[in-house]
């Protein structure tokens, strides 16, 4: 019988197997002799990159060997098998452009190990051209400026994380770098910097600014710095992620001083819980203009002071244009986490100080995201709007359902330039409703009369959420006549006794549904704890031509029927639908299969 390689041109061979995964590639040489010897010269651009470290690794055998060779540009290695593999790698004139190295604790408790593992990223000649290194390590004792001698001179990307094993804080925090006028020392020694084409830097919090200071003197070109608390990595999908929410620990992270070392920088990026993806780097030779464009940082009162962050702002006041500003919950080593609740939401003489916010100008700011919960940051905040009523075009704001004022309203509505608003409304975080269940939040809590200011204004509001606020029908409607709204998330009171009263009837939902049936631009609606939610009001939700999600959860008066009927009406348009159904204590488990499978088979 012919062979597929005796009756097919190579570039269709080339094209199959580029659709089947490496393992399966790895089978396929199985086959027969000729398969062996012949597959992997026709898979190069399947093997651009390999992966021997994570538990869903490759193991190195003999048929792995032969789909090695100079078209493999980025691997994810362990210590362990690190000499051994770069071994091979050289004879197989492999040269990683892109490497990723998982560190175990050993490394750190044998000095030689450590002395090993610099001297293999300086010496190897698989590693010559590495321009990309990742490092995710099981220990916080790395010494970052003896990693940036070992490093190759053309890296552009750096990024140390260390794993979860290892949330011991600030007395296992680095400490063993240079500091000081030793670093200065070391900068006026060396003819240039060690690192003299890094763009991007990503480092753990747990650094402190002291520790990682002398390795921004190393980085005059640095054009993004990322600081995270998570140590997921999609090379290292393994090591679980930390979602700790405290501020970068220790002393205190100095914002101007970044800038003072890397005069380029492009973006801060501290805001941790969500960082960007750079998918690209700015292009240094094509800004006439340095300077800083973008700061996110996340900030609680326990460690971080504003003062800092108003200093970064006073630094950039002419070429920032992207601002974050996120308010966490104090970490739980605070000293007053038992009172945090009241003084920070209520207290007129919180320890945070934001009144300069209120009068800087920032002359190029297009994008402000902030979480509002204090009453301090609130009132400066809305000063703030006011400076930026011409150049602000995208405004998110997360706030305290308290803090949704007529005064605050006005401030919005008064930006004339905004084209986007999204706007989250709830009493302070899910994650404090659950730590702190003895806090009652106040009960006080409707849309001010000024509201429809910004519902009505036409394509500005484009995501709304509104937890802990009284929802009315008349509310409902008022939101369903937008022509700008692309999200909206309603939650009811429920069981929760803490929320304020629902008033929202089963007429009024029916005509909320047949509202958003001439609606265009809506493409995702939740709703929760809708008691008066019932299968005709579902069934007429399906009905909404421009909806692509839709997730209802805990309300009663749904049932299987109601269900059958929703999965007709939306399966008939035979286009991608995502619903979401849960908690609805009438629905069966067969029931909500029968509506997901029936959507889903029509698409």
């Amino acid at each position: 019988m012919p062979d597929i390689f005796d009756r097919l041109n190579y570039e269709l061979i080339s094209a199959i197997v580029e659709l089947v995964s490496q393992r399966d590639c790895l089978e396929a040489m199985h086959v027969s002799r000729n398969w062996f010897h012949l597959l992997p010269s026709h898979a190069t651009a399947l093997w651009t990159s390999i992966d021997l470290c994570t538990p869903y690794g490759l193991t190195m055998d003999e048929r792995l060997l032969r789909c090695l060779g100079p078209h493999v540009q980025q691997a994810s290695l362990h210590y362990s098998d690190l000499s051994a593999v770069l071994q091979i790698f050289q004879e197989r004139q492999v040269e990683i452009q892109c490497l990723n190295l998982y560190l175990d604790r050993d490394v750190y408790d044998d000095s030689e190990k450590n002395t090993c593992v610099l001297d293999i990223l300086k010496t190897s000649a698989s590693l010559r051209r590495v321009k990309e290194l990742s490092i995710i390590s099981d220990q916080c004792d790395i010494a970052l400026l003896d990693l940036a001698r070992a490093c190759p001179e053309q890296l552009t990307h750096l990024t140390v994380r260390f794993s979860c094993d290892t949330i011991s804080l600030r007395q296992n925090t680095a400490t063993k770098e240079v500091t000081g006028a030793a670093a200065a020392s070391l900068a006026a020694i060396n003819d240039q910097a060690l690192l003299p084409h890094l763009v991007y830097l990503h480092l753990d919090a747990r650094f402190e600014f002291h520790v990682l200071e002398p390795l921004l003197q190393q980085c005059p070109h640095l054009r993004i710095l990322q600081i995270s608390l998570n140590a997921t990595d999609s090379c290292f999908s393994s090591v679980p992620a930390i979602t700790d929410e405290a501020s970068i620990l220790g002393d205190v992270f100095d914002f101007t001083r970044v800038l003072q070392h890397c005069p380029h920088v492009h973006a801060i990026d501290c805001n941790y819980a969500g960082l960007c993806t750079w998918t690209s780097i700015p292009d240094l030779t094509r800004n006439a203009q340095y300077g800083l464009e973008t700061l996110r940082v996340a900030y609680n009162t326990s460690n971080n002071h504003p003062n800092v962050i108003m200093a970064a702002l006073q630094a950039s006041m002419d070429t920032l244009k992207v601002l974050h500003i996120d308010q966490e919950k104090p970490d739980d080593k605070s000293d007053y986490v038992w009172l945090w609740p009241d003084r920070l939401l209520e207290s007129d003489t919180n320890v945070e100080d934001w009144t300069p916010l209120a009068q800087i100008k920032l002359s190029r700011l297009r994008e402000l995201s902030t979480t509002v919960l204090t009453n301090n940051f609130g009132r400066n905040v809305i000063g703030f709007l006011r400076h930026h009523s011409h150049t602000l075009e995208k405004v998110a704001l997360t706030i305290n359902s308290t803090k949704l004022t007529e005064e605050l309203v006005y401030a919005i509505h008064g930006i004339a330039s905004l084209s986007r608003l999204s706007l989250t409304v709830d009493w302070v975080t899910k994650e404090l409703e659950e730590d702190y269940p003895f806090y009652t939040p106040p009960v006080t809590t409707t849309v001010p009369n000024n509201f429809i200011l910004l519902v009505n204004r036409p394509r500005v509001l484009h995501d709304i959420y509104l937890d802990y606020i009284a929802l009315s029908d008349p509310l409902l409607h008022l939101l369903a006549s937008s022509q700008s709204l692309r999200t909206i998330v309603l939650m009811a009171n429920g069981t929760d006794y803490q929320k304020p009263a629902s008033t929202v009837t089963a007429k009024g939902l029916s005509t909320f549904a047949y509202i958003l049936q001439s609606n265009s631009t809506l493409k995702s609606l939740t709703l929760e704890y809708f008691a008066p939610l019932d299968d005709n009001i579902l069934e007429a939700l399906g009905r909404i031509e421009s909806l692509e999600k839709l997730k209802v959860t805990n309300c009663p008066h749904i049932t299987d029927d109601g269900l059958r009927r929703f999965a007709d009406t939306v399966g008939g348009r035979g286009c991608y639908y995502n619903f979401i159904q849960y908690g609805c204590s009438q629905v069966t488990r067969e029931g909500n299969a029968y509506a997901e499978n029936e959507i889903r088979s029509r698409i």
